[in-house]
């Protein structure tokens, strides 16, 4: 299959259903089988995708991904550290 845009997009893959398992540290559940950051508060939606140094959302793991405005705590608390590593890894 091929997806054509004419805006900015990541294309998120996931291998099968999403699987979640909990985040050590905050209340959060993470997919495992993506190579994507994405988590979601237990059982809730929505979903909050870290790339590019931002966070989208989206209701679904199909999309649409928007930025994310309101984020919950949880997922603002793990922030630094992932800033941190993302910008290790751009050095």
């Amino acid at each position: 299959m091929i997806h054509v845009r004419d805006h900015p997009a990541v294309l998120v893959s996931i291998d099968g259903d999403p699987i979640f398992q909990d985040l050590e540290g905050p209340n959060l559940e993470y997919v495992v089988n993506t190579a994507f950051f994405m988590v979601r508060e237990p059982g809730q939606r929505p979903l909050y995708l870290r790339g590019s140094g931002t966070w989208f959302t989206a209701t679904d793991v199909a999309g649409p991904w928007t930025v994310a405005t309101d984020l919950p705590e949880d997922v603002i608390s793990i922030t630094p550290q992932l800033e941190a590593e993302e910008k290790e890894q751009a050095e």
